[in-house]
This record gives C-alpha cells, sequence and structure tokens, in this order.
C-alpha cells in the first residue's frame, strides 16, 4: 500500500526516485532509434526539465499521497454499471440480450452507442435506431467496450465543479487517452495474437487510472491553498508519474477488480524482457507509449526505449509499428468525436 502520512517517504527518497527516472536522459540506443526511424515514429522534444522544477515537485510528492490516502475513495465508488459490463466485456460466452439488458438501463451509454453506430467511422446504409441494431452493425464485443467507456466517465471527474473547473482538460485529456489506449491495446491485441484482447482493452483503460484518483488531491491542495498556486503543468506531470501506479494497483484492489487488471496496472512500465512470452501487459505498454509519443514531450525519457523494446517483444516490423502508430491516431480521432472529449 501506499505510504501515510505517519510513515512519509523521505524528502530525499522522492528526489531520488524523480531524478533517477525524469533527469536520467535519453536511454535510446543505436538499435531502437534505427527501428522507431524506420518505422516513421516521431521523437518529441523533451520538456524543459529542469533542477528547481524537479524541487518543487518533489516536494509534491508526500502532501498529494498523504491527501489522498487520507481521502479514499469509497470501496463500492467505482461505477457499479463499468463493473457489470467488464464482466461481460471479459466473458467470451456473453450474450446479445444480456449487453442489450444492461446498455439500455443507462441513457447516456444507450444515446452513446446509437451516437457511435450512426458515426461516419461506422454508419453504412440506414440509420440505426435500437440498440439491438447497433450491436448488429458494431459487434458484440464493440458495443461492449463502448459502453463499459461511457459507464466509467465518472472516474475522470469530481463532484466538486470548482476543482474540476481547476484542471477539465487534464481530466478530459486522461479519459482521452484511457479509451483511445483501450480501444488501440484491444486492436493490437488481436492483431499479434497476444493475451485476450478484451483485457488488454480493459487494461489500456485503467492502467492510469492512479492519475485521475491522485489528480483529485491536487485539485483539492491547490484549491485549499496547501500547494503553489502557480504550479506548473509540468510539475503536475511529474507528480502523477511517480505516484500512480502503486496508487492505481490499490485503488484496483480497494474495488475488487480482477487481479490481471492489478499486474497489467504494476508493470505496464517493466522494461521489456527479449526472449520472454509477451502478455496484456506487453500489449498495453507499447499502447501507452505511442500515445504519448503523439503527444508530444514525453516527461518520462524511457518512453521511446520502451515502445521500441514492446514492438521488437511482440515481433513486430518497422512496418507493423508504422501502422499501429497510424492507428492510434485514427482511434484518437473517433474517441474524441464519439465521446466528445
Amino acid at each position: 500500500m501506499m505510504s501515510t502520512s505517519a510513515d512519509p517517504t523521505p524528502a530525499t527518497e522522492a528526489r531520488e526516485l524523480l531524478s533517477r527516472r525524469f533527469l536520467r536522459g535519453s536511454l535510446l540506443g543505436e538499435r531502437e532509434a534505427a527501428f522507431l526511424a524506420a518505422a516513421e515514429i516521431q521523437l518529441p522534444e523533451p520538456p524543459p526539465l529542469d533542477a528547481p522544477t524537479l524541487e518543487r515537485a518533489t516536494a509534491m510528492v508526500e502532501p498529494v499521497t498523504s491527501h489522498l490516502m487520507k481521502n479514499l475513495p469509497d470501496p463500492e465508488s467505482f461505477p457499479g454499471s463499468a463493473l457489470r459490463l467488464m464482466e461481460l466485456v471479459d466473458n467470451p460466452d456473453v450474450q446479445v440480450n444480456q449487453l442489450i439488458g444492461l446498455v439500455s438501463q443507462d441513457p447516456a451509454v444507450s444515446a452513446t452507442i446509437l451516437r457511435c453506430a450512426n458515426s461516419a467511422f461506422y454508419a453504412r446504409g440506414g440509420a440505426v435506431q435500437n440498440l439491438a441494431g447497433a450491436v448488429r452493425r458494431l459487434g458484440l464485443r464493440e458495443v461492449a467496450r463502448i459502453a463499459t467507456g461511457v459507464a466509467s466517465r465518472s472516474l475522470y471527474d469530481v463532484g466538486v465543479r470548482v476543482e474540476f473547473a481547476m484542471f477539465g482538460a487534464r481530466w478530459g485529456s486522461l479519459f482521452h487517452e484511457a479509451l483511445t489506449c483501450g480501444f488501440l491495446s484491444g486492436w493490437l491485441s488481436t492483431e499479434r495474437r497476444t493475451g485476450d484482447s478484451s483485457r488488454a482493452f480493459l487494461g489500456g483503460m485503467f492502467h492510469h487510472i492512479g492519475k485521475s484518483i491522485a489528480l483529485r488531491s491536487v485539485a483539492a491542495l491547490k484549491m485549499d491553498g496547501k500547494l503553489p498556486p502557480d504550479i506548473l503543468d509540468l510539475e503536475i506531470d511529474l507528480v502523477l508519474e511517480q505516484i500512480h501506479i502503486e496508487i492505481g494497483v490499490d485503488l484496483m484492489s480497494l474495488w475488487s477488480l480482477p487481479s490481471y487488471l492489478m499486474t497489467i496496472c504494476e508493470h505496464h512500465h517493466d522494461d521489456a524482457v527479449d526472449g520472454s512470452k509477451p502478455n496484456e501487459a506487453d500489449v498495453v505498454r507499447l499502447c501507452a507509449g505511442l500515445y504519448e509519443l503523439s503527444k508530444g514531450p514525453c516527461v518520462d525519457p524511457g518512453i521511446p526505449q520502451s515502445v521500441a523494446g514492446s514492438a521488437r517483444l511482440l515481433r513486430m516490423e518497422p512496418p507493423q509499428l508504422k501502422a499501429a502508430a497510424a492507428k492510434a491516431a485514427e482511434l484518437g480521432g473517433q474517441v474524441s468525436s464519439m465521446f466528445s472529449v
């Protein structure tokens, strides 16, 4: 579990952790650089990270962690409809009527599915008027995944409007990342025949859930005047990047989510090990890395190396990695359009 205020991470240890990870410079070797270049993967310039910024971020780690541990979400706070939909997504024997019955209970989920089915990305023939028609057009798995995404949106929000307004764009960005990485991970799992595509989808959706929940503590502390009023986006990036894995695993345990999701969350930043059998965590690592590279400057300098290593582990050649990057851009556009984010 995360350290509590009674047992805080010493500032010196936090500083060392942040320094080792974020000031280490690029780890990209010549072979990996050539591989990414052949796949036409653009490597953005690193953010302007310096020692003072790192010091300010270091000072935020303990208060944010302490506030979060004192204000953990209720075990029942994970959206119930999302849990039930996750069970259907992970069930290879799910029936159409089961899914329609569950989706129809939530007007927002139903409306989004119908909008997706009639969008330019999927529309063919006449307009879809009901959920049964949406299932026929989109497919059972796709409807279940879209529904899970909509049902999980409350995890990327806060109840206090002032706190949401403070970081509204960031919460929207985190939700967009979750959906895009989820759909991309499901697609890539199928393409590479690696792991279970439904589990890869859910792993892609929730691997960064710790960032969203930790951001609630950042917003609350800033609103209470306990964080600098001029806090930089880069400083928030550093704090969330540093603490999100342990927070995410703890939250998944609190919510009694499946153990495979905790495994993906815990290991999606691990180095790809040559010769090991690839699994869903490797798929999610690659997809998350492609998303990060597409956004611009990466806080974590290890992302390019992670993408190259994961692609090689998945036995991808440069043209296949290029296709995955193109798919990431395509899915990102679809998510923006279909989910209004």
